[in-house]
C-alpha cells in the first residue's frame, strides 16, 4: 500500500514538471497592456492635477493683478469715536473695493478685529469703522491695519494690508470741551444769557465739580463730581436726526454716574453705572423726530447720597448718528 501511493506520488510530480507556463509572447502583451493601462491612469491624474494648478495659478494671478488695478487707499483722517476708531478713507484706484478687515492692537497687545462689507467705488471717500478693546489712553500709538477685499469671479479675496500707528484725537464732537482739557474751574460760573447758549460745563447748585489733573483715561484731565452734583452744557441739534452720546464713567463704591440728553419737546436719553470704581464705557441713542427743538442739554451728574463718594467722567462725546 505504502509503494503504490509513493508511485502515485512520483507520477503527479512527473506530471507538474512536463506542463508548460505562459508562452512569452502572451507574457509581453500582458505586460504592454499592464503598462499602457498604468500609463492612462497617471496622464488622467496628471492632466487634471496639471488643470487644477494651472487654474488655481491663473486665479491667484488674476486676483494679484485685481489688487494693483483696484488698492490704492489713501488715509485721510482717522480719530475716536466712542468706542471705534473711525478712519476716513479714499480709494484712489480704478476698480471697486468689496470692503476691508479694520485690525486694532493697542499698547497693552489687545487685538480687536472688524470685518466690514462696504463697497468702495473708484475715487469714493467712506468712514471705514474699526471697534478697539480697552481705553482710550492704550489707543493713541496703536497699530492699525487695513486689510483690503475684492471680489474676483465671485469670490472674496483679500489685498495686501496697509499699516499705520494712530495718533489722532476725537472725531467731532457736538461739545466743548467733551474731554475737560482747557476747562479749569466750574465753581462761581454764572451761565450767560439764555438768548447766548453757554458752551462750557456750568455747575448745579449742590455738590462740588471741578477738573483734576489726570490722565489715565484720556488726556491731562478728568472732571469729578461729588454727591448729587451735576454740571451742564446747552448745545444746538436738528429735528428729524439721529444722536448718540458716549462716555466714560468711574463711579466710586457707592457712587452712580449718570450722562442725559435732554432736548426741548421730545424724550430724551440717558444712561449710567453704579459702583465699579474702574472706568466704564456708556453708549446710548436717540432715534430721530421731527418734535425736537434746535436745543438741547447734556447733563453729566453724581446720583449717589453719600457724601465723600466722587464720580469721575471723561472723553464725553456727542455725535449724529
Amino acid at each position: 500500500m505504502k509503494t503504490k501511493t509513493k508511485i502515485m506520488k512520483k507520477k503527479a510530480f512527473s506530471e507538474c514538471l512536463t506542463k508548460k507556463g505562459i508562452s512569452p509572447l502572451i507574457a509581453t502583451v500582458l505586460l504592454i497592456g499592464f503598462a499602457i493601462a498604468l500609463a492612462a491612469i497617471v496622464f488622467k491624474w496628471g492632466g487634471g492635477f496639471t488643470k487644477d494648478l494651472s487654474k488655481q495659478t491663473s486665479y491667484e494671478l488674476a486676483s494679484g493683478i485685481q489688487c494693483t488695478k483696484t488698492v490704492n487707499l489713501m488715509i485721510e483722517q482717522s480719530c475716536i469715536l466712542g468706542n471705534k476708531v473711525r478712519i476716513k478713507t479714499t480709494n484712489k484706484a480704478d476698480g471697486s473695493l468689496a470692503g476691508a478687515i479694520i485690525r486694532i492692537i493697542n499698547t497693552q497687545n489687545q487685538i480687536k478685529q472688524t470685518d466690514l462689507n462696504i463697497i468702495v467705488n473708484p475715487f469714493q471717500t467712506v468712514n471705514f469703522d474699526g471697534y478697539y478693546d480697552g481705553i482710550p489712553k492704550n489707543i493713541l500709538k496703536s497699530r492699525i491695519t487695513i486689510i483690503p477685499k475684492i471680489s474676483v469671479n465671485d469670490k472674496i479675496e483679500i489685498c495686501p494690508a496697509k499699516d499705520f500707528e494712530f495718533d489722532g484725537s476725537n472725531c467731532q464732537n457736538l461739545l466743548k470741551y467733551g474731554s475737560f482739557e482747557g476747562v479749569n474751574v466750574f465753581l462761581n460760573h454764572v451761565p450767560p444769557d439764555p438768548i447766548d447758549p453757554p458752551d462750557i460745563w456750568y455747575p448745579s447748585s449742590l455738590g462740588i465739580a471741578d477738573t483734576l489733573d489726570n490722565t489715565e483715561l484720556f488726556g491731562d484731565k478728568t472732571l469729578q463730581i461729588t454727591s448729587l452734583g451735576y454740571v451742564y452744557q446747552s448745545t444746538s441739534i436738528e429735528s428729524g436726526r439721529s444722536y448718540t452720546i458716549t462716555g466714560w464713567i468711574k463711579p466710586a463704591i457707592g457712587g452712580s454716574g449718570r450722562i442725559t440728553l435732554s432736548p426741548s419737546g421730545c424724550s430724551g436719553i440717558s444712561t449710567d453705572t453704579v459702583s465699579t470704581n474702574e472706568w466704564v464705557f456708556v453708549n446710548q441713542s436717540m432715534p430721530a423726530t421731527d418734535s425736537c427743538t434746535s436745543s438741547a442739554d447734556l447733563k453729566l451728574e453724581n446720583l449717589g447720597v453719600t457724601v465723600g463718594v466722587t464720580v469721575e467722567f471723561d472723553n464725553i462725546q456727542l455725535f449724529e448718528s
